[in-house]
Order: structure tokens, then sequence, then C-alpha cells
């Protein structure tokens, strides 16, 4: 509430928000951590998986003990103990476009915490469906990115990427996943408190490697099938 751009106004509209948390993996994680010290109202974790040992490198929230257990209950019980005050959903199930709409209608925003395409296609459909705003992250080794989506107003992730990419194991760095994560949770609270997203139609690449930044406009394609006028 100290910071001029938020206040006790802003406070309480971060109070009164619902995001859902698409993936609680290496970008989840972090992601959670930072809206619920913020004060976030409610949170939705939404994740299929169990915690694994390669986990541990990037997804915080997570102890060797934990290995075997599902990720969504076990990043609830240790997001309460950091604040009782945030009420905390999980949905342990994987999204797919019959379940997607009863999941994403509800909250205020969405975060894009995935780690596949198809998936990621889902949630981009559904957002601009519903008319919620999305947070994509992604990230690999040392490079990741981060794009808003407001419907409506921005261009969508189909517009960005086009088709679906094809995917194979991806190697992250820890602190790669930390630092998207972390903008992510930031234009977060900057939509709910009513502040202007940096990354609105834009896509962010940043290359830890060399510490290069880029932000690229990504223009509406009005013959987009998902937000395009001629859908």
């Amino acid at each position: 509430m100290a910071l001029p751009e938020i206040g006790e106004a802003g406070q309480k509209r971060l109070r009164a928000a619902k995001v859902a948390i698409a993936g609680v993996g290496g970008l989840g994680c972090t992601a959670a951590q930072c809206l619920t010290g913020a004060g976030i109202g409610e949170i939705t974790l939404i994740d299929d998986g169990e915690v694994e040992l390669s986990n541990l490198n990037r997804q915080f929230l997570y102890r060797f003990e934990d290995v075997g257990k599902p990720k969504a209950e076990i990043a609830k019980q240790r997001l309460s103990e950091s604040n009782p005050f945030v009420r905390i959903e999980t949905i342990c199930t994987r999204i797919n476009r019959e379940n997607a709409g009863e999941i994403f209608s509800k909250c205020d925003i969405i975060l894009d915490c995935l780690d596949n395409f198809e998936t990621r296609f889902i949630l981009n459909e559904t957002a601009v469906h519903f008319g919620k705003p999305l947070i994509h992250g992604a990230c690999r080794g040392f490079e990741g990115r981060v794009m808003t989506i407001i419907p409506d107003r921005t261009s969508c992730l189909k517009c960005a990427i086009g088709e679906t990419p094809s995917e194979s194991e991806i190697p992250i760095l820890g602190s790669t996943a930390v630092f998207v994560a972390s903008l992510q949770a930031s234009e977060g609270i900057r939509y709910i408190t009513g502040l202007q997203p940096a990354s609105s139609g834009i896509m962010l690449f940043a290359d830890l490697s060399r510490m290069s930044f880029e932000m690229i406009n990504i223009p509406k394609d009005l013959e987009c099938r998902i937000c395009g006028s001629l859908k």
C-alpha cells in the first residue's frame, strides 16, 4: 500500500480479485508465491501432475519428500502457510476443451504457466471467448518470454505464434523460470490494480545468457480464427 501506484484502493482490488494459474511448475510456483504475497483474494491452481525429482531445481514450493504427490495440493499447502488469508482452490485435472470453460469462466485473470502449446492454445481460445485477460509466459534454458493478451483490445497468442510448434523436452534454468514468472505476476498485479500492463499485445523476449531484452509489437491478425474480425 506504500506504493503510490497501488495504494489502499489497489490493495482492495487485489483482495477482491480471482486469479487462475494454469500449471504449477517452474512458472506457476513462483507466480503463485508472488500473488499470494501480494494479497490476492482467491487463487485457483490447475495442474494434474505429481512432483518429480527433476522439478526441484526450479519449482521451489516443493521439497524432496513431496516427490510423487499432487503438485496443486502441495502448492496450496505451502502457499496457505505463507498467507492464510488467501483462498486457494485446486483443480487436479488436465485442461481440455470440454472443461476449460467451466474452470476459467469465473476468474478475473488467467496466468498461462503451462509447458505445452496444445493446452496453451486451448487456454488462449477460452480466454478470448470469455473475455478474460491472459498473461502468457514461457521459458527454455536462459531464454524467456511474456505477453499479456486482453481480448478485444490486443492480439492473441495465435496471432503471435501461429501454428503449434514442434515440442521436445525443455531444459530450463531455475533462475530463468523465476524471472519470467515474476514478470507474469507483476503484469497481473498491474492489470488488477488498474495499471496498463507493459506487455499488452507485446511479446517481451529475454535472453539472460547475454542480458538482452527485446519488446516486439504483435499486431492483431484480422483473419485470426480466434480473435480476428473474420472469425
